[in-house]
């Protein structure tokens, strides 16, 4: 799958390590992620704020507003990187392994998701930083088919001068 990875013995290791890993970023102040390409916008990545699994979530979440600009405008969508770290039973009825949930949030606050990826261990034991792991997954997620779905919740942000 060539995904980035710390070294890790198996997928629950690094999820939790990449979850860990993307905590201290956040506190530390994180700083926008550059480079995406939405439907032929230019994107990134701000990051908003980490939300540690406990009473109101199940598992590690990152979330980001996902920043599109068009010719003349600035949208926002929000976006949660849920680190699942348990089989995920799928739309489709299959059963999925541990991985990333991607998920929007609508108006009132409610996680929508929209598309799922599972994670595995590859060969390669190298040692990635946070901005680089949300980067792979963020560029995976925003080129898969599903990614039309975030369009029904983008907020408006700015008009371009």
């Amino acid at each position: 799958m060539g995904a980035l990875t710390l070294p890790c013995s198996s997928v629950d290791d690094l999820l939790h390590s990449q979850s860990a890993a993307l905590q201290e970023w956040f506190a530390s102040g994180g700083h926008k992620i550059d480079g995406l390409l939405v439907r032929k916008s230019s994107s990134w990545l701000e990051p908003e704020q980490f939300i540690k699994a406990g009473s109101d979530v199940r598992f590690d979440t990152a979330r980001f507003h996902l920043m599109m600009c068009t010719k003349r405008d600035i949208w926002r969508v929000c976006i949660d990187m849920v680190f699942h770290t348990r089989v995920r039973l799928m739309e489709d009825g299959s059963a999925a392994g541990p991985g990333l949930l991607f998920s929007v949030l609508d108006d009132e606050g409610k996680s929508i998701p929209v598309d799922y990826f599972a994670v595995s261990v590859p060969a390669s034991a190298e040692s990635i930083a946070p901005e680089q792991w949300c980067s792979y997954w963020f560029t995976k997620f925003v080129k898969s088919h599903r990614i039309n779905r975030v369009f029904a919740y983008k907020e408006f942000e700015a008009e371009i001068d």
